[in-house]
């Protein structure tokens, strides 16, 4: 009656119908909807064939067959209810109904036919107890997921098996009604593979028996997937999530040094990093750190050096701290000078120090508690001809600096005896001999404080106690001292002066 109506888009059919034709709407491709009444006892063959544009359809109650051909390629066709009153559907009846994804069929039916042929999308099929009859081709070419729902034992199930369809207890109870919960994981570096607890009400399902579980991106942290698929009298399939943590880097941070001296360095060194390594000064002018972790050390203080690992795809990131206290330099300068009475010892001083200590040898002999002091005078060292070392150590509150040493050796001073005017501009010294020094020097001038006009002359042996001066000046005072020197290497220790004695040449 209206096949090939290209342009028929919808269609009520009146109550005085009982009645529709083989091939009535056949390749109305602009159809989308068909209202049948109840007066409607029969629709014959390929009645709505070829409607693709035909997206659902209700059968009245009063159509007791659903002839062959009926709905073949209504591509568009997603829902069908067909009623309580039908008992055959026919052959290719739904063919090429490539959006169809599910049908009941009701108890009323008793056989199918080769029906739903190329029904590409369907993937649910609910099948009375009562249907004995299935084609052979019924559900060829129907999706790979398809499912057909029956009582155990039907020749549903039977035709299922036959068929390699997958088959379920239309009693059966679904999975996805349950509640899940998965405790979170942390990274360990291994598929984490923990147990859901399963829930339909009150009722804790039990793994492997009313369900089974397959883990999808349980290794690394993030969002872990768990599918859980029913089993026995549970159907379907559940998805359910799961957070795996980042774990924490155990990281070891150490130091080549807990102290170090302003100016020299140190190393911080990191074990068991997962990240980038990097490192941080708490006070860059105390201390500074490279990138590599190379401390140097600026000026004295306390700083806090923190090493840090960055944060990764599994891990945190993590950071520790060491404290290094930053102690004095050593003295850039140290000299020892024989006194009248002792050994003098003098100092540079060092910036950031609050006092010093002043070693002989192995023993302390001085605790100077002022930065500012950078001398210090050892009157017990006294023993002519003795070798004498010294070192002096700067401190602060961050404790103490390395040591800086000296060698010395005492000289006792001599003691000039006499000066005359022994001839024509002339004149002699004689003084006291020394025995374990290596020679002496005379210094004579016309400046009583020696400050300007000096002159010296050498005597290079210990045992020689006179000396005549010649080409003097007539009428001038020479004021005259003397000191002693020891030779060890390559190097002369010198007594202290003498005291000062005067001559006034008149020849």
């Amino acid at each position: 009656a209206f096949g090939g109506c290209s342009n028929l888009t919808s269609m009520t059919i009146p109550n005085s119908v009982t009645s529709i034709g083989k091939w009535a709407f056949e390749g109305c491709s602009s159809l989308t909807s068909v209202t049948i009444p109840n007066s409607v006892t029969s629709i014959e063959w390929g009645a709505f064939g070829g409607c693709s544009n035909l997206t659902s359809m209700t059968i009245p109650n009063s159509v007791t067959s659903i002839e062959d051909y009926l709905f073949e390629g209504c591509t568009s066709l997603t829902r069908v209810t067909i009623p309580n009153s039908v008992t055959n559907i026919g052959e290719w009846a739904f063919k090429d109904c490539r959006r169809l994804a599910s049908v009941t069929i009701p108890d009323s039916v008793t056989r199918i036919g080769n029906a739903f042929y190329y029904c590409s999308s369907l993937t649910s099929v609910m099948i009375p107890d009562s249907v004995t009859s299935i084609g052979e081709y019924a559900f060829s070419d129907c999706s790979d997921a398809l499912v057909i729902f029956g009582m155990p034992g039907s020749y549903a199930e039977q035709y299922a098996a036959e068929n390699n369809i997958t088959f379920y207890d239309i009693n059966a109870k679904t999975i996805r009604d349950a509640s899940v919960t998965i405790p979170a994981q942390t990274y360990n570096g291994r598929s984490q593979t923990p147990a859901p607890v399963v829930r339909i009400g009150s009722t804790t399902l039990k793994a492997n028996t009313d369900y089974t579980v397959s883990y999808k991106n349980n290794t690394h942290a993030g969002t872990a997937t768990v599918t859980i698929t029913g089993k026995g009298n549970y159907t379907g399939t559940k998805t359910a999530t799961f957070k795996i943590n980042k774990a924490t880097q155990s990281i070891t941070v150490k130091s080549s040094a807990s102290s170090v001296a302003v100016g020299k360095t140190a190393t911080i060194s990191i074990s068991g990093a997962k990240g980038t390594k990097s490192y941080k000064s708490s006070n860059t002018g105390i201390a500074t750190v490279t990138s590599t972790g190379k401390v140097t050390a600026k000026k004295v203080g306390t700083v806090k050096i923190t090493a840090m690992s960055a944060a990764t795809s599994d891990f945190n990131a993590a950071s520790k701290t060491v404290t290094i206290k930053v102690v004095p330099a050593a003295t850039a300068s140290l000299t020892a000078a024989n006194q009248a009475k002792g050994i003098k010892l003098t100092w540079k001083k060092v910036t950031g120090a609050t006092g010093y200590l002043v070693y002989r040898g192995s023993s302390k002999i001085a605790t100077i508690k002022s930065g500012s002091t950078v001398t210090y005078t050892d009157s017990k060292a006294n023993t002519n001809g003795t070798k004498y070392t010294y070192k002096i150590i700067a401190t602060a509150s961050t404790g103490n600096g390395p040591a800086k040493s000296v060698t010395t050796y005492c000289v006792a001073r001599p003691a000039i005896s006499s000066v005359t005017n022994s001839a024509s501009k002339r004149m002699t010294v004689k003084w006291g001999k020394n025995a374990k020094a290596s020679g002496y020097q005379i210094h004579y001038c016309m400046d009583k404080t020696f400050k300007t006009g000096n002159k010296s002359v050498s005597v290079t042996s210990a045992g020689t106690v006179a000396k005549a001066i010649a080409s003097l000046t007539k009428g001038k005072t020479y004021y005259v001292r003397i000191r002693t020197y020891k030779t060890v290497g390559s190097t002369k220790y010198f007594s202290a002066w003498s005291p000062v004695k005067s001559v006034k040449i008149s020849k």
